[in-house]
């Protein structure tokens, strides 16, 4: 049952009671939110420009460990182009799509052999609107968690929308392609 909406985003209000969640547009099913509760979603909107408050929730959402991730409150292509082999993930707080899908690639990365040899660089797409603008982002940034993997320094390949399959290809791809 669809509550009410919100920027766009519809408030899905389980039978059983409980929070709500956000689900992007277009979403049918939002199971794999469930975890991400509205109130989650507020507090992180709210502070969205509180630094503590966004490591806070990495650490909360993250299968790997914190010490891992390279965190980036401002991000640009430069910055990206530093990453030797790697993946780039931009992370919209506000967005309960955003941090499903951080859990979900950052579980793959946890559990995919030889991964941890990957650098994981985070950054906020909010404070980093130049992204907007710069090659392979433009048209492509909708706070899902956009993610480019990153080899020899060079753009290797991309998931801009949550796709736990993607994901995964492009992972063991870049593992794949890194180890030759």
């Amino acid at each position: 049952m669809l509550g009410e909406t919100y920027s766009g985003f519809a408030v899905r209000r389980f039978a059983r009671g409980g929070d709500g969640v956000l689900c992007g547009p277009g979403w049918r099913d939002c199971a794999e939110l469930l975890s991400y509760s509205w109130a989650d979603a507020f507090l992180t909107a709210m502070s969205e420009f509180d630094l503590d408050a966004q490591l806070s929730t990495l650490a909360k959402y993250s299968a790997v460990p914190v010490a891992r991730i390279d965190y980036r409150n401002v991000i640009d292509e430069g910055e990206i182009g530093n990453v030797n082999s790697g993946i780039v993930m931009l992370m919209a707080f506000w967005s309960g799509t955003a941090v499903a899908a951080f859990r979900t690639y950052t579980g793959l990365i946890a559990r995919t052999p030889l991964a941890e040899q990957l650098q994981l660089v985070v950054g906020n797409i909010d404070e980093s609107p130049a992204l907007y603008k710069s090659g392979p982002f433009v048209g492509n940034i909708s706070g899902s968690c956009e993610c480019v993997f990153i080899q020899r320094g060079q753009l290797f390949d991309a998931v801009f929308r949550y796709d736990e399959l993607s994901f995964q290809v492009a992972l063991e791809r870049l593992i794949c392609k890194d180890d030759s």
